[in-house]
């Protein structure tokens, strides 16, 4: 499934990965699949969570 985070996901998700990044990031899209979540962060960075 593929979505953009809004600015409470956004945040949340600064909050758990990327503390002390929060003025940096300003857009993050999400697609999960088969136990693997994908952000794209600022339409550049891929970061990879594998689901236990």
């Amino acid at each position: 499934m593929y979505e953009v985070l809004d600015s409470a996901a956004l945040k949340t998700f600064v909050s758990k990965y990327f503390q002390g990044w929060e003025k940096d990031i300003w857009k993050v899209s999400k697609i999960s699949y088969q136990g693997v979540v994908e952000y794209l962060i600022n339409e550049h960075y891929l970061f990879t969570v594998k689901e236990q």
